[in-house]
């Protein structure tokens, strides 16, 4: 009697064993930003193979990461389609590993000592950025290919304190996504002093004035900030690795306007 209790127990204990140790592996993609912020437009998202999205890694030539989130496939509607990009990579081109990096600037135009960090999509993108990001897990297969990444990160948009975007990432990771908290107040300060070296050494408010040409382009930009159409005068032509374009194909920067409204 005494056997077959034991017995039991033993097969109940493998039970809940395999039981506690079962760990689905999710993919997974979040975001929350600021009103001013460009990238983010003040939205929460989150989104996951479940409702329509692939996920594709890839090695990027800094010996980083890189994602291309998208619900092309699932979507028949062209117009509203959406698609996000996240790049990361490590100072000198280390293969990205696990750990926190600090003092971020734009992927892939990083100074050498520097992080390379990008958050775009749905065709808003920045010129400039600071942040930083912490990688919670990442493994490579024998090829190199990305098998498994988890990363949480925070950028500052044109590298301005109240333009913040913070998410994470998810790809076969058994890292949770935890509630992200909003940037503090010191944590916005600090990173908004290093927004402003990092801006003030790569170009001179002079020379920024300077490119917007004659007169003519003066009382456009004017113009346009009067209208409310911050960000829609000065545009680079961009169009995804699929090589789509359509709308959002356009990257547009509201840096120019900004300067220009505070110098008036």
């Amino acid at each position: 009697m005494t056997k077959k209790i034991f017995a039991r127990l033993g097969v109940i204990s493998v039970s809940l064993l395999c039981f506690t140790v079962e760990v689905k592996a999710a993919t997974e993609f979040f975001y929350t930003s600021s009103p001013q912020s460009w990238v983010g437009a003040g939205q929460t998202v989150t989104v996951t193979p479940l409702n329509g999205f692939s996920f594709t890694p890839s090695r990027n030539f800094d010996n980083g990461v890189s994602f291309s989130i998208n619900d092309f496939n699932t979507n028949p509607n062209f117009w509203e389609q959406r698609w996000w990009y996240l790049d990361f990579s490590a100072p000198f081109d280390a293969p990205l590993a696990v750990g926190i990096y600090q003092g971020a600037t734009r992927w892939p135009f990083q100074a050498a000592t520097e992080p390379g960090l990008d958050f775009s999509g749905n065709g808003r993108g920045n010129n400039t950025l600071t942040g930083s990001y912490n990688v919670l897990e990442v493994a490579y297969g024998a090829s190199g290919a990305v098998e498994s990444f988890a990363a949480d990160f925070i950028q500052y948009d044109e590298g301005f304190q109240s333009w913040w975007n913070v998410g994470s990432i998810r790809f076969n990771s058994d890292v949770p996504i935890t509630g992200v908290p909003e940037p503090s107040a010191p944590l916005l300060l600090s990173f908004g002093v290093a927004a402003v070296v990092a801006i003030a050494r790569r170009r001179k408010l002079a020379e920024l004035v300077a490119e917007l040409g004659s007169e003519r382009g003066n009382f456009q930009m004017k113009a346009c900030s009067e209208a409310g159409l911050l960000g829609q005068w000065s545009k680079i032509p961009h169009s995804d690795p699929e090589g789509r374009k359509g709308p959002g194909s356009t990257f547009f920067f509201p840096t120019l306007f900004s300067l220009y409204v505070m110098r008036a």
